[in-house]
């Protein structure tokens, strides 16, 4: 997943004029945590796992190492879940924050931007409690430089400007909070 995060949300007019097409909004519930006994001897320093709860429906992330700065790249898989497993997982791991997002409005829209990037592009619209209000645009891909542009492109469109940037990511933004 290559993601680009900004500060704010973008006009919904200016949203429909560039082609995105609303999905679904949806109140969603973070839970990050680390490996509970210390550092696992297959787990890499910055690794993480997330429990995201959307409408009573569970879902269980391993979050490898990312790069971060404007645009983050960082590996990730979702794997559903039941609720009582997510509980279970929890016990696992040291807590490390709550993000909740509520509301999210999702949008997606197709791309094709030549040879080596096609595919469907990710507009979240979020409201991040102790947070405010931001903007995810991302892809899943693995040509990292063409995403990188296309997705400062369509956040240009969007009428974000490069101090938008957010640097970072939600949980990073609410740990150097506290």
């Amino acid at each position: 997943q290559v993601q680009l995060k900004l500060q704010g949300h973008p006009d919904e007019g200016v949203i429909t004029r560039c082609g995105w097409i609303f999905k679904e909004e949806v109140d969603q519930k973070d839970l990050y945590g680390v490996f509970l006994n210390g550092v696992h001897p297959q787990i890499k320093a910055g690794e993480i796992i997330r429990i995201r709860e959307v409408n009573g429906q569970y879902s269980f992330a391993y979050k490898g190492v990312g790069i971060e700065n404007t645009v983050t790249r960082r590996p990730h898989i979702n794997i559903p879940i039941e609720e009582t497993r997510a509980q279970e997982l929890m016990t696992l791991y040291s807590r490390l924050a709550t993000i909740t997002k509520r509301p999210r409005r999702m949008y997606e829209r197709e791309i094709e931007s030549g040879v080596s990037l096609s595919g469907t592009v990710y507009l979240c619209v979020d409201t991040v409690e102790e947070l405010g209000e931001f903007t995810e645009l991302s892809m899943y891909v693995h040509e990292y430089a063409s995403a990188r542009r296309l997705l400062l492109e369509e956040a240009g469109r969007l009428g974000f400007r490069l101090s938008d940037i957010a640097e970072g990511n939600y949980l990073k933004m609410v740990t150097e909070r506290r």
